[in-house]
């Protein structure tokens, strides 16, 4: 019969230092455990306590998160531990805060600080004055106004409010953006003709060249009265005699201005029958086509007049009317329908008319 005995080598689980953070390594069989430092928990007290993390510190402070400990900063005026006392004396905000700022155009990086000060201290608010947010490349830090890759749609004005439980105090400041390669400023020039000359009831484009730096504004007078327009060219699309008149612009930049008047006259033409109708000799009961085409501008509108010889009446025969009145087709006409037949043009600014003689006879009778 034989005796059997296991033999076991007994290794020191804690030789490799598995507790981190300070915490004492107990070696057991085949395992260790560790026991932590206060703050630090986990199998290896890897993981440290969040201190901060039930937000201790009131009234805004920071809270700083420590080994097993925490600290408050407090807001001006606050105390205590947890920053809970509030100050006994309250003063209003008061911002401090540089009229101007130059900005060279290109720059990565620019700063403008509002300086607040005030118990409980004021919090701090920049804003744009002519636009409804900040530019896309501006950010508020603290209370700094914070500025990257500036360029010259950056240049305006800028808001800083400070506001606490007592008051309020603003400040502006104009933020002025330097190109690197800047030329001197030239006031505008305007090239442009006197007049201008068109026809009734079309477009008329009126355009002043405008020259100058910086880019001048261009504001139009029409007849002494301002015109809802800007840019260098004014568009009216229908001239009338209401729109004809001196169009001024007027340009402008920071070196002066400058400005040029145009006339705008309308022009027109009369009508004038240039294919007119002929005298024509009509079999009775056939239909006949008679021609009347005129020019001017406005173009002019066609009427049709016809005067009966025998029955001194001026009821037209049984007509039909192509391609806007300028064909004129009457049907089925007899002997006693012959007269005048007369084609008018008109516009607003005359009238051109031409008459010609109809003549309606009988079919030759069969022999």
């Amino acid at each position: 019969m034989y005796n059997l005995r296991r033999t076991f080598i007994e290794i020191n689980e804690c030789a490799s230092n598995p507790c981190q953070n300070q915490g004492r390594c107990v070696d057991h069989v085949l395992q260790y455990a560790c026991v932590c430092a206060a703050g630090y928990t986990g199998k290896n007290c890897e993981i440290k306590f969040n201190e901060c993390a039930s937000n201790p510190c009131q009234h805004s402070a920071v809270c700083h998160d420590l080994v097993n400990r925490y600290s408050c900063t407090c807001k001006s005026g606050y105390t205590g531990t947890n920053c809970e006392i509030a100050p006994s004396i309250m003063i209003k905000p008061s911002v401090s805060l540089a009229n101007i700022k130059i900005v060279l155009e290109g720059s990565s990086f620019s700063t403008i600080l509002c300086d607040a000060e005030g118990i409980p201290m004021p919090s701090v608010t920049w804003e744009s004055l002519e636009k409804p947010s900040l530019p896309h490349n501006a950010k508020q830090i603290a209370h700094y106004l914070v500025f990257e890759n500036v360029s010259s749609i950056d240049g305006g004005h800028y808001v800083c409010t400070a506001k606490n439980r007592v008051g309020i105090d603003i400040k502006v400041v104009q933020v002025i953006v330097k190109a690197r390669n800047e030329h001197p400023h030239v006031a505008p020039v305007i090239h442009a003709p006197s007049t201008i000359q068109v026809k009734y009831y079309t477009e008329a484009r009126i355009t002043c060249n405008v020259t100058g730096f910086p880019t001048p504004n261009v504001a139009w007078i029409h007849n002494d009265n301002p015109v809802q327009s800007s840019g260098n060219t004014l568009v009216i699309h229908s001239v009338t005699n209401a729109t004809t008149g001196t169009y001024t612009c007027i340009a402008t930049n920071d070196a002066g201005s400058s400005q040029a008047s145009i006339l705008l006259k309308v022009t027109y033409d009369v009508p004038k029958i240039v294919s007119p109708p002929v005298t024509s000799v009509l079999m009775a009961g056939h239909a006949h086509n008679f021609t009347c085409i005129a020019t001017g501008h406005p173009k002019p509108t066609i009427i049709w007049t016809y005067n009966m010889f025998t029955k001194h009446t001026t009821d037209m025969p049984s007509l039909q009317l192509l391609k806007h009145d300028s064909v004129l087709t009457l049907y089925s006409v007899n002997t006693q329908d012959s007269g005048l037949l007369t084609c008018t043009a008109q516009n607003e600014f005359g009238e051109d008319h031409v008459s010609v003689s109809v003549i309606v006879r009988s079919p030759n009778p069969v022999g």
